[in-house]
């Protein structure tokens, strides 16, 4: 077996192969779109009051209250009624309560005081950043 001279083989290629850069990038990409944490989403659309405080603690239970005073607590409907009795089994945990900013604020104090009753202690109102400067 003869091996063909350099001549015959025709020009070597100067540029690199781009195929295995192709793959770690897809594989890359893969990676963060799997392992990036996705948030989960309410079920319902609550506009937040706005104000110029910090933003409140994301751990802990969640509690929506829209514009017409309809509850849901962890993603469940549940009725105004039954709050005291869920309150009951979370008042260990602490609770961001997320009340559109179009509720009355009849309702919310209502709301709040069943919470109290129920024992539940550590309590956050979401708010969204107030457009502008700081003061």
């Amino acid at each position: 077996m003869t091996i063909a001279p350099a001549a015959w083989r025709g020009p070597e290629r100067k540029e690199p192969a781009l195929a295995p850069l192709t793959d770690v990038v897809f594989l890359l990409l893969a990676f963060f779109m799997l392992a990036g944490q996705v948030q989960r989403s309410d079920p319902v659309a609550v506009t937040p009051p706005a104000s110029n405080s910090e933003a409140p603690p994301t751990q802990g239970v969640e509690l929506l209250m829209t514009a017409n005073g309809a509850l849901w607590l962890e993603g469940e409907r549940i009725p105004a009624d039954d709050l005291h009795a869920a309150a009951l089994q979370i008042a260990t945990q602490p609770l961001l309560v997320k009340a559109d900013a179009d509720l009355p604020v009849e309702t919310l104090r209502t709301t709040l005081a069943t919470l109290r009753r129920a024992g539940v202690t550590k309590t956050a109102l979401a708010t969204r950043p107030r457009p502008g400067p700081p003061p």
